[in-house]
């Protein structure tokens, strides 16, 4: 049984501070390893 890696890349990102920075970086980080990416937008609270 042989053990593959996941091609899969998950970037945190608050909108819109760093997406075009962050997604620029990590789009040409998913093509060059030929992986799927996976944006998640981060939600800060400012109550607490």
């Amino acid at each position: 049984m042989s053990i593959t890696p996941s091609r899969t890349i998950g970037i945190g990102v608050m909108f819109p501070l760093n997406i075009k920075t962050l997604g620029f970086v990590a789009s040409r980080l998913a093509l060059a390893l030929k992986a799927k990416l996976i944006l998640f937008h981060m939600l800060i609270n400012k109550a607490l």
